[in-house]
């Protein structure tokens, strides 16, 4: 029987040509010119997975959009079947991958190359405390001078500290509210400073607080660089605003008993010595006076001004004191 050749499908009548009268392998890619399969022209569920020869589509050959997440049926894309470094970030759109398609624990430390999330690919507030688990965050974990005075909050609340070396506080002014303070230590330093002697503070001690309204008490060691030996020593003020002498070193210095200064007109009286503060006693012919601005006389130093008398020849003044 003669055979015509067909030009066209036109000339085939529908469901002449069926799968049952073409041989297997009978029709080629080659065979199939460009374009001429459409997906008006294939029925549904036409092509299945099995009837796909392995590696027959790659990724080349599938246009871009193509294939949607609707055309995709839900776990038909698994981890198994991404090539390693497939998915790159410029293959994401921004904000493809939130955190509520990441199922969780999917990603560990492990999975995460080192240096690979930074602060600046941290968004602002999105890690909170309640997303750290409990001593996640070692101190092995924390380089040196990572965290410093500008990156903590102004005010920081503390329950317990227990520090095991050396606490070094830099300020003008430290605060401990406490209603009990102990104290290891048996000598505490104060007044430290840097070598020196003109780094040294003339008065050192302790000062009791007395309340709004009250001079404060105080004890503390007076030492002035600039005068004599004399003048550094331990004072006492109980809140009154005179400082007093504390005895120290089981002596209670010299005496002077009957120091006389006569014969002379004058209105002021040189001593050997500057008494010690509390010490002098001013006897005017027998008479003892009294100290004060508004009393008999005053004292500077080792000089006694008299308020409202002067030495006249034969008056006697006697002065007893320590020095």
């Amino acid at each position: 029987m003669a055979v015509t050749k067909i030009l066209g499908y036109k000339q085939i009548r529908e469901s002449t040509i069926t799968t049952a009268l073409l041989a297997d392998s009978a029709i080629t890619t080659a065979k199939i010119a460009g374009g001429a399969v459409k997906d008006a022209q294939i029925f549904a569920t036409t092509i299945t997975a099995a009837s796909i020869y392995p590696t027959t589509i790659t990724a080349a050959e599938i246009m871009r959009s193509t294939v949607t997440a609707a055309q995709l049926e839900n776990t038909t894309v698994t981890t198994g079947k991404i090539n390693r470094s497939a998915i790159t970030t410029d293959k994401l759109a921004n904000t493809a991958v939130t955190a509520a398609k990441i199922y969780p624990t999917t990603i560990t430390a492990a999975q995460i190359a080192p240096t690979t999330i930074t602060a600046a690919k941290i968004y602002p507030t999105t890690i909170t405390a309640a997303q750290i688990a409990p001593t996640t965050i070692t101190a092995a974990k924390i380089a040196r001078t990572t965290i410093t005075s500008e990156k903590l909050a102004t005010s920081i609340t503390i329950k317990d500290l227990t520090v095991s070396r050396k606490a070094v506080f830099n300020g003008t002014t430290v605060i401990i509210n406490s209603t009990t303070l102990v104290v290891h230590d048996p000598m505490i330093t104060v007044g430290w400073s840097t070598t020196g002697s003109s780094a040294i503070v003339p008065d050192n001690g302790l000062e009791v607080d007395r309340g709004s309204g009250t001079s404060n008490a105080m004890i503390f060691f007076h030492d002035d660089i600039a005068a004599s030996a004399v003048s550094r020593k331990w004072y006492l003020n109980n809140g009154d605003g005179v400082n007093r002498e504390i005895m120290t070193g089981g002596s209670l210095g010299n005496f002077v008993v009957g120091e006389v200064h006569s014969n002379t007109t004058r209105s002021t009286i040189s001593l050997g010595n500057p008494p010690v503060t509390g010490s002098l006693s001013v006897f005017f012919n027998g008479q003892r006076w009294r100290a004060g601005a508004t009393e008999d006389y005053t004292l500077s130093g080792a000089v006694i001004t008299l308020i409202a008398a002067s030495v006249i020849d034969p008056d006697v003044v006697l002065a007893d004191y320590r020095y």
